[in-house]
C-alpha cells in the first residue's frame, strides 16, 4: 500500500509539473482553482480504490474478478459526473479542462491497474503458500 502512495505521489508530481509547464509556457493559459481539484480528485479516488481493492484480494478470485471490474466501472461513471461538472462550471475554457481531465483519468486509471493486478497476483501466490 505505502508503494502505491509513493507511485500514486510520483504520477502527481510529475503530471502536475508537465502540465503546468504545457499550459503556462506553450499555450499561455492561466488555469482556475479548477485546474487543480482535478488533481486532488485522482489522488483521493485512487486512494479510496486502492483501499477497496485491497480488501478484494483477499478474497476468492471471481469475487476479485467481479469488484475489480466493480470498481472501475464506478469510478468511470464517478468520473464521467466530475467531468460534466467541472465542464458546467468553467464554460469557457471546457475543451482544455476536459482533455486534461481525460489526460488525468487515463494516467491515475493505468497506474491502479497495474497495482491491483500486481496485488492480485501477490495475494494468489500468498494462498497457494499457505
Amino acid at each position: 500500500m505505502k508503494s502505491y502512495k509513493l507511485k500514486l505521489i510520483t504520477l502527481t508530481a510529475i503530471l502536475l509539473a508537465i502540465s503546468l509547464v504545457t499550459t503556462q509556457y506553450i499555450y499561455s493559459i492561466s488555469v482556475s482553482y479548477i485546474y487543480y481539484l482535478q488533481f486532488i480528485y485522482f489522488i483521493i479516488i485512487g486512494t479510496v480504490a486502492d483501499s477497496i481493492q485491497k480488501k478484494l484480494s483477499k478474497q476468492r478470485n471471481a469475487i476479485f474478478i467481479n469488484g475489480f471490474m466493480g470498481l472501475l466501472t464506478g469510478k468511470m461513471f464517478l468520473s464521467l459526473a466530475v467531468a460534466v461538472i467541472i465542464a458546467l462550471l468553467d464554460r469557457s475554457m471546457v475543451k482544455f479542462h476536459l482533455i486534461h481531465f481525460m489526460i488525468l483519468y487515463f494516467s491515475y486509471t493505468s497506474l491502479l491497474v497495474i497495482e491491483m493486478l500486481k496485488t492480485n497476483r501477490e495475494s494468489q501466490v500468498e494462498k497457494t503458500n499457505k
